[in-house]
């Protein structure tokens, strides 16, 4: 399949959510047959969906067929793929002829196609991480969180599409998953960073990958110490130099996403949560009354919340119950 602009074109991203794009089928039913449109990616970078959404016509180019000899244009085909699945999105509705279109489109692109279209996605997905208006973006905190039950937060359970630190070492392919704090009363400046070895054949796909090493790393002084170690794990004093060789500003980015994060975590749990945190605690040696069951915390409002069925209002084509509301 050819694409005009070349797919390496949208790259660097920009924070559009549109993009022209035009491309011609190199074989099967479609083969010669040229469509132009445009491709939507969904702009909220804490969206779980994968989805390219193409909205596209038949070209009427003079070196192609023509689309119609009718005054109106044909109604525009609106299918959408998943990037990193490398299929058809079927959860959209989509109608026949659009969805026909779709498969064609699978069947046509290469895996260098499909590598350059998960670039595209990741890399757009990230350029809007950095101007994320956290005041207004769609976002969620895992339960315990919202119910005042835990106060740490992977930073790719808000954002999954962020950056993964890799890092060599030892002929090994390592990854550090980072955890923060967002209890707005704590002033701690430090990440938990969980090291995980990658195996070096995947054997079984459903194997569960174990944390060799977990840091407490602070990142204004630079300074870790071991949590938890593995028999025979690298040192930390040795995961940290590999971190810094491979991630250099990896301390500006944790002071960044730990800020981003309690930024959220002020917005979207609740007051009572947040007040019963604060509240004053008493000595052990005072006597206590029988305790009383707790009221449950108050549900998270959200200013509109869509139907099941309803559209997703990030963006995605998808109803709300297969998106956002999954």
């Amino acid at each position: 399949m050819r694409f005009d602009p070349p797919i390496l074109s949208f790259v660097p991203p920009t924070t559009e959510a549109e993009r022209p794009i035009r491309f011609t089928f190199e074989q099967g039913a479609f083969a010669g047959r040229t469509f132009a449109g445009t491709l939507f990616i969904c702009p909220n970078p804490c969206c779980h969906c994968q989805t390219l959404r193409f909205t596209c016509r038949p070209d009427a180019a003079p070196n192609g067929p023509a689309a119609a000899t009718s005054a109106a244009p044909p109604p525009p085909l609106r299918f959408s793929l998943k990037a990193l699945d490398r299929a058809v999105d079927t959860e959209v509705e989509t109608p026949a002829e659009a969805l026909a279109l779709a498969h064609a489109v699978v069947a046509d692109l290469q895996l260098l196609d499909w590598q350059h279209w998960t670039g595209v996605f990741l890399a757009t997905k990230r350029s809007q991480m950095k101007t994320i208006d956290l005041d207004t973006v769609t976002a969620w905190l895992p339960p315990e969180v919202l119910s005042g039950q835990a106060t740490m937060v992977g930073y790719a359970e808000v954002f999954p599409w962020a950056e993964e630190l890799r890092l060599p070492l030892a002929g090994d392919t390592w990854i550090a998953d980072d955890q923060y704090c967002i209890d707005a009363d704590c002033g701690c400046q430090t990440t938990i960073l969980s090291f995980i070895r990658l195996p070096r054949v995947l054997t079984r796909p459903t194997r569960t990958l174990r944390f060799d090493a977990v840091l407490r790393h602070d990142y204004l002084r630079d300074r870790s110490t071991v949590e938890e170690r593995r028999f025979r794990s690298p040192e930390a004093t040795e995961l940290m130099a590999a971190l810094h060789m491979a991630h250099p500003d990896c301390n500006a980015f944790f002071q960044e996403r730990h800020r981003q994060l309690r930024y959220l975590a002020r917005r979207l749990i609740p007051s009572g949560v947040r007040n019963v945190r604060r509240a004053p605690r008493l000595q052990t040696s005072e006597v206590l009354p029988e305790p009383s069951p707790p009221p449950p915390p108050p549900p998270v409002r959200a200013a509109i919340k869509p139907g099941r069925n309803d559209p997703c209002p990030c963006g995605s084509g998808r109803k709300y119950k297969k998106c956002c509301g999954h």
